[in-house]
């Protein structure tokens, strides 16, 4: 099983181009922030000082999310091209069992999904410490680490889900562009949430995505947070933070960090069971064909 993780995050990080597009809606989101957006939401903010120092990790936040989601499908993209070179079923004549297949599959993306989202986090920040001078809090990478990991194994369940349901190559770019231009949108990277139709931010909410975004946002905009509104009302920094979906409201109910936390295990613990349950027909369905 060692071997086969070992082999799945070899071959990602092996393929150069595989590794530029897995992050391109990090960079497609970095570059449209810069070149068109940060000036529009610095104008919708400026009644709040440091707007930018505001704004830029709110970016990085969002794009954390979307680069783990993204990542992670390309890793396990590699399934679908094993399912159909029919590798998986020579794997299915070893002593490995399709749970612990799976798992390796599922071990090299968590993998490569917290590593990608770690890569991201260190570039971004340095890049907006250099050039806009935010102040950083490095004692809350320790935060952010877990954040990535614990997502990066949300999206890997969902990846699986997807990944297992595609037969052929053809099909995993589609797949993929669909859900990197969703993902930027769900996530609250081009437009904040409060934004969207109330309808979209309903959907949005059933999706881990917006999850995801907030739990980064309220740790790596802490400090910041605290030095634009300390001379600001609190009703003003409440609003502020449910605009720029660092906050969420389900069903009226403003969401803390445990809360947003505990409903990302809920979507952790559908998805494996998801999992657990096609992985059982699956394999019942292999048995009959054989007999």
């Amino acid at each position: 099983m060692i071997n086969l993780i070992k082999r799945n995050v070899t071959i990602y990080f092996a393929n150069r181009t595989a590794v530029f597009f897995s992050l391109l809606a990090s960079l497609i989101s970095f570059i449209l922030y810069i070149l068109f957006l940060k000036n529009n939401m610095q104008q919708s903010f400026q009644h709040i000082p440091d707007t930018t120092k505001l704004l830029d990790p709110w970016l990085i936040g969002g794009t954390l999310s979307v680069t783990g989601l993204t990542s992670i499908g390309t890793v396990l993209s590699q399934l679908v091209a094993d399912r159909e070179s029919h590798r998986l079923d020579d794997l299915a004549m070893t002593d490995l069992s399709q749970l612990q297949i799976q798992s390796a599959y599922l071990v090299g993306a968590v993998f490569v999904g917290t590593f990608n989202q770690i890569v991201v986090y260190l570039v971004m920040s340095l890049y907006f410490q250099l050039v806009d001078g935010i102040s950083v809090d490095w004692s809350q990478s320790g935060s952010v680490l877990l954040i990535a990991l614990f997502s990066s194994l949300v999206w890997t369940a969902f990846n699986l889900i997807v990944y297992t349901t595609i037969q052929r190559q053809a099909t995993i770019s589609t797949v993929s562009s669909i859900i990197s231009t969703i993902s930027g949108f769900f996530a609250g990277v081009y437009v904040p949430i409060s934004v969207m139709p109330s309808v979209a931010q309903t959907v949005m909410k059933f999706t881990p995505t917006p999850y995801v975004s907030a739990a980064f946002r309220d740790v790596i905009m802490h400090q910041q947070l605290k030095k634009s509104f300390q001379h600001l009302s609190t009703s003003q920094l409440n609003d502020f933070r449910l605009a720029m979906g660092i906050d969420l409201k389900v069903n009226g109910t403003q969401l803390n960090m445990a809360q947003m936390v505990l409903i990302l295990g809920g979507f952790l613990f559908l998805f494996v069971v998801w999992l657990l349950v096609s992985n059982y027909f699956r394999t019942k369905e292999g048995i009959k064909r054989a007999s």
